[in-house]
């Protein structure tokens, strides 16, 4: 295992230390493994879920584009969609992935929000398989994004190769104390995954029975969801939303997402419903109104 200045430069020590052929992102997701690829010049290949299946991952499309020296990242749960892939699915892609001489990296920055974390975690697996790389962060769970601690774990000679490329020194002292602080406190931990799990159904369940809204079953502190009925787009909304206060993301910018698709940040329970009550006046406001005879 390697402790880096948080998951971005993990990812780009974990490209630069790799090399790979090709690097295979399965899409829409995080921006950052395509800039980490691209800065040296590695190309890049999308392979886009559908939102027709949910945004379910399909190892056999993806392992149809893989060739030998390839890299496949895999985000899970994945930003911005919310969706977890299980691990039957995962294992599924690996073995594939090491039939076809390629490297899969799993980004867990999410898997501490979801609740049986063991039985969709990959980190068990690095300790044999000398192909994958899962990374991971306390920025989202412990909310320590300004201190920066992220890891990779894989097997001996991988790690080596990573932490290679990591300058050193990168990780400070506070920061280093604040991780074991934040690792050590159990309750906050299991507080927090409680109140996460409990309010991330309600406010889903919520946005759901908006007209206009349709969401995707999420599974870490985020929802995604669509608002193309409402008569709007994304980019509408989170101005709209933003003059009173409240900030979304416009998810637009996602290649794979069109113009209407939002997320949101899980908060506690009356900034959500304060957000669930603006988008409702909006649809009320653009939901036709059909007048009996």
């Amino acid at each position: 295992m390697l402790v880096g200045n948080g998951g971005a430069e993990v990812i780009f020590a974990t490209m630069r230390a790799l090399s790979p052929a090709r690097t295979i992102i399965v899409a829409p997701t995080f921006s950052e493994y395509a800039h980490a690829a691209e800065a040296l010049g590695i190309p890049v290949v999308r392979v886009l879920l559908s939102p027709e299946n949910g945004f379910g991952l399909d190892p056999a499309v993806i392992s149809a584009t893989v060739s030998m020296g390839d890299a496949i990242v895999v985000c899970n749960p994945n930003n911005p969609t919310a969706n977890l892939t299980n691990a039957e699915t995962l294992g599924d892609l690996l073995r594939r992935t090491e039939t076809a001489g390629a490297y899969l990296i799993v980004d867990e920055a999410f898997m501490e929000f979801v609740g049986d974390r063991a039985v969709y975690s990959m980190v068990p697996l690095t300790r044999y398989l000398r192909g994958l790389i899962v990374i991971g962060s306390l920025t989202k769970f412990y909310a320590l994004p300004g201190l920066r601690i992220g890891y990779a774990v894989g097997c001996p000679e991988l790690v080596d190769k990573i932490t290679r490329q990591i300058p050193p020194w990168s990780v400070n002292s506070l920061a280093q104390a604040a991780a074991v602080e934040s690792l050590r406190d159990k309750d906050y931990a299991e507080a927090t995954l409680t109140f996460i799990s409990s309010e991330r159904e309600w406010f889903a369940g919520e946005l759901a029975g908006i007209p206009g809204v349709i969401v995707w079953p999420p599974s870490a502190n985020y929802i995604l969801f669509e608002v193309r009925g409402l008569g709007l787009n994304a980019t509408q909304l989170a101005d709209h939303l933003g003059r009173r206060g409240i900030l979304v993301r416009d998810c637009s910018a996602f290649e794979g997402l069109n113009e209407y698709y939002v997320r949101v940040a899980v908060l506690k329970r009356e900034a959500n419903l304060r957000l669930v009550e603006e988008i409702r006046r909006l649809s009320r406001r653009h939901t036709p109104v059909i007048k009996g005879c």
